[in-house]
């Protein structure tokens, strides 16, 4: 696969199942949840299964600045001005 996957809600469920999915084909992922712990677990396994890159941002998505603060610093400033644009245009 080869690129990166921001998997929000890694660190159950169907989050953790997305990671090892995207892991298993290649790709990197950045795991974000509010479980630090658990994260660092997955990204061990995946690091150790996969040969690939794991990420974790500890972060409850839930607070008003959680995206700014924790995953747009993560994100490829190409990325990030595609979403800024998007924004700008449903206004």
């Amino acid at each position: 696969m080869g690129n990166t996957a921001l998997i929000t809600g890694a660190s159950s469920g169907i989050g953790t199942e997305l990671a090892r999915y995207h892991a298993s084909k290649g790709g990197d992922v950045v795991l974000v949840a509010r479980r630090e712990n658990k994260l660092n677990d997955l990204k061990a396994e995946l690091e150790r299964t996969c040969g690939i890159t794991a990420t974790v941002i500890a972060a409850d998505l839930a607070e008003s600045d959680a995206a700014e603060n924790w995953i747009i610093p993560f994100l490829p400033r190409k990325l990030v001005l595609k979403i800024s644009r998007k924004a700008m245009e449903k206004k």
